[in-house]
């Protein structure tokens, strides 16, 4: 990873961003944006998948009978109708959920951001495995966590090693 290049006023920025560097996935995207790479990794789906006709109707429908409330800013939480679907489906696949206990994120990324504001301490010690996803990192330690990543074996984490840091 390399360091970011702050600007000339890298001396007012907090501490924790002296240690910061370029994100994996911000680098990962930066490869797959070019045009003559087919990535199958980053959570980019082939575009010419995407039901275009289905989009349309879609969008004109939300535009025709509903702009006003879709160009508005939502609950942070999520829609309260979105939060009612997730637990129909959910509840499809037996398990109860209560959708005071829900929040919508516009992705994995924003839930571990939410998870590790909530959860971690500076100085905190996270364990992942090792592969783990590459957006994971950078997050935990832009809230000051040391990260420590185990490899895996047929039966999962390696458990037995967390013993050289307990």
């Amino acid at each position: 990873m390399t360091r970011i290049d702050f600007d000339k006023y890298e001396e007012f920025y907090a501490r924790r961003t002296q240690g910061m560097r370029s994100s994996v996935m911000r680098d990962l995207m930066a490869v797959t944006a070019m045009p003559d790479v087919i990535s199958l990794a980053g959570g980019l789906p082939n575009t010419g998948s995407f039901p275009a006709k289905t989009l349309e109707k879609v969008t004109h429908d939300v535009a025709m009978n509903s702009s006003a409330a879709a160009l508005q800013y939502g609950p942070t939480e999520g829609f309260d109708e979105t939060k009612k679907n997730i637990v129909k489906v959910m509840a499809e696949e037996n398990i109860a959920a209560d959708p005071e206990n829900i929040i919508v994120t516009t992705g994995g990324q924003q839930g571990i951001d939410l998870a590790t504001r909530i959860l971690v301490d500076p100085g905190d010690t996270i364990i992942t495995e090792a592969p783990t996803y590459p957006g994971a990192i950078p997050s935990f330690l832009s809230f000051e966590a040391t990260v420590v990543q185990l490899p895996l074996d047929d039966h999962g984490i390696r458990t037995d090693l967390l013993a050289g840091w307990l």
